[in-house]
């Protein structure tokens, strides 16, 4: 239920891109707390929201668990076109 609340709020505030940025967030604190939740799982959350930072910190994360979902970081389209011509995301490749 509070899932759906938070959902919610984030249309609220800020439409779809609000929703998913809610979203991801939520992912996170279940990710910290309660159970594993892959992290290119939550990058696709975060990318909906355009939320570069939080994209770039959960690969980054996603390296560090090896999280195998990295090896297609190049090919999802939508992940490429919002994070081509960011230095990070470029070495993370």
């Amino acid at each position: 239920m509070e899932g759906t609340k938070g959902l919610t709020r984030g249309y609220e505030k800020a439409g779809y891109q609000g929703a998913m940025g809610s979203a991801g967030e939520m992912s996170e604190e279940v990710a910290k707390v309660t159970a594993y939740v892959i992290p290119c799982n939550i990058v696709e959350l975060h990318a909906y929201a355009r939320n570069i930072e939080r994209i770039l910190e959960r690969l980054e994360k996603g390296v560090e668990v090896r999280d195998l979902n990295m090896v297609c970081i190049d090919v999802i389209p939508l992940w490429g076109d919002l994070l081509r011509d960011e230095p990070h995301y470029q070495e993370l490749l």
